[in-house]
């Protein structure tokens, strides 16, 4: 039987975007929504389903960060608990998990002038989809 790559790629947020690369391909991408009040749950739930659907063999993700800003504390906590339910789901699961850096991402797929963050969001996703 012939052994598979099958990479869950996670931004992870109350909407998450999500890619499926198995061996050298994007198969299936999308976003996620999940309820404010029950994320946290929701979350989990859906990271067991993609590994089991899929057949996940390893998930990378963003890792949290934090600004020193008061403003997106509330952000940060909510980022933070989300990477947790992540680390726990695929630790329990036996799935590698690689967590990177997204200011390192952003600055090798669109280096330049910094933006302000929606122009950097579609300059990202151009970028993407540029790559295939």
């Amino acid at each position: 039987m012939e052994n598979k790559d099958v990479i869950l790629s996670i931004d992870g947020a109350t909407k998450t975007g999500w890619a499926i690369y198995e061996n050298g391909k994007i198969i299936k991408h999308g976003t996620k929504r999940f309820a404010q009040k029950t994320r946290i749950p929701q979350y989990g739930s859906w990271l067991l389903d993609m590994i089991g659907k899929y057949g996940v063999t390893h998930v990378v993700a963003e890792n949290v960060y934090r600004e020193h800003s008061r403003t997106e504390d509330k952000a940060f906590w909510v980022l933070a608990n989300m990477q947790g339910v992540l680390e726990y789901i695929t630790g329990t699961n036996n799935v590698p998990c690689t967590l990177i850096n997204p200011l390192m991402v952003k600055s090798y797929m669109i280096p330049s002038v910094q933006h302000n963050r929606n122009e950097d969001k579609a300059r990202m996703i151009n970028r993407v989809k540029h790559l295939g």
